[in-house]
């Protein structure tokens, strides 16, 4: 009985805590307290598919152009800290996304605002990466960032083609 309660209780907050329409912009306002970058959504989904995430559909930053457009972005939640009313991002995953690079900053400009963010892992999946100018840097992008985090170790792996050349990397 006591079982069934707290089971109870538990679908009683989640189901409170789960409206896409709060938690949007409560992980919009932490990815802007932390990079600088303003995500705007057409629309916002919780999705519990794998684990609880919140699914953005058709996110742009508002700069014009957008230096970053994405088709979909899940963003996974912590589910813990959620019971307590508390939003975690844990995980950031990129469905092809356009990213442009503005003038004058390389890559690694990137990955040091991504590492702000503080999660476990981002992921960018058949990606694109261009320069300021729009000309194709990086096609078929498949780029998995982990442990992000301003103190630690940041580990990357990265497939791409270039000018339809394979390339790969990683690293630490």
């Amino acid at each position: 009985l006591l079982a069934s309660a707290a089971l109870l209780l538990v679908i009683t907050v989640l189901t409170w805590r789960l409206d896409a329409s709060l938690l949007q912009p409560e992980i919009t306002t932490r990815i802007y307290q932390a990079t600088g970058l303003r995500l705007e959504a057409e629309s916002a989904e919780v999705s519990l598919l794998h684990g609880i995430s919140l699914k953005l559909d058709h996110v742009s930053t508002g700069h014009t152009p957008p230096l970053f457009q994405a088709d979909i972005v899940y963003a996974d939640l912590a589910l813990l800290p959620l019971l307590l009313g508390k939003t975690e991002i844990t995980a950031i995953y990129l469905h092809a996304p356009h990213i442009t690079l503005p003038a004058g900053q390389t890559g690694d400009h990137i990955i040091a605002t991504l590492a702000r963010l503080s999660l476990d892992r981002i992921r960018i999946i058949n990606g694109e990466l261009h320069d300021a100018h729009g000309r194709p840097l990086l096609d078929d992008m498949q780029f998995d960032l982990r442990d992000l985090g301003l103190n630690r170790e940041i580990r990357w792996e990265m497939l791409a083609h270039i000018d339809e050349r394979p390339v790969s990397s990683h690293g630490k």
